[in-house]
């Protein structure tokens, strides 16, 4: 659901009787600035509030609670799926998790071949339906029946150490300066 700035959310809408709660996040953000997790209903309007103050639009999303893989691409190639494994201590992937968090783990994904080839299919379709060409990241969940859905594209990134991508590129051999080259280029 996408809500306006300002606007409350409509409490009978059935999409809310999802039952594995809600991410709330702003629309035109990155590295979780204003991301939630909300378990039931009666938190969702202080989330959505909360993540107005970094987008004019939010977006409010079914939790899946399960699998979050992350694929990078490079010149069109798909890089090795990653898995995102967060402290157990926190409820999702959120700012300190990404930047500051060392007990989150970045692991390559132990999926059977088919399920990796399909994480990266997914990726590389994503990636030409709307036009990206360069570089970029395909963040995909998987729910506990084992069906994958695209949860974002990022176009731009992080490259700091604690990054996806550049660890993703690392295991196809690239060190950080050559990935900066290969992108620039």
């Amino acid at each position: 659901i996408v809500v306006s700035k300002n606007k409350t959310i409509k409490a009978d809408d059935n999409f809310l009787n999802c039952k594995d709660g809600f991410f709330v996040k702003p629309n035109c953000n990155g590295s979780s600035f204003g991301v939630s997790k909300v378990e039931n209903r009666k938190n969702l309007q202080n989330a959505i509030d909360f993540a107005s103050n970094f987008s004019e639009e939010v977006l409010v999303e079914k939790a899946y609670n399960h699998s979050e893989y992350t694929v990078g691409i490079l010149n069109g190639k798909a890089l090795e799926p990653l898995e995102i494994l967060p402290d157990p201590d926190r409820d999702f992937y959120d700012y300190e998790a990404k930047y500051d968090d060392d007990e989150t783990q970045i692991i390559k994904a132990d999926l059977d071949e088919n399920d990796l080839d399909t994480l990266k299919e997914i990726a590389k379709s994503c990636f030409n339906v709307f036009g990206l060409s360069r570089w970029g990241r395909v963040d995909i969940l998987q729910d506990q029946k084992g069906n994958f859905f695209v949860l974002e594209l990022n176009t731009v990134p992080g490259m700091t150490d604690h990054s996806l991508f550049p660890y993703a590129a690392s295991l196809k051999g690239f060190s950080f300066d050559e990935l900066v080259n290969e992108i620039t280029k």
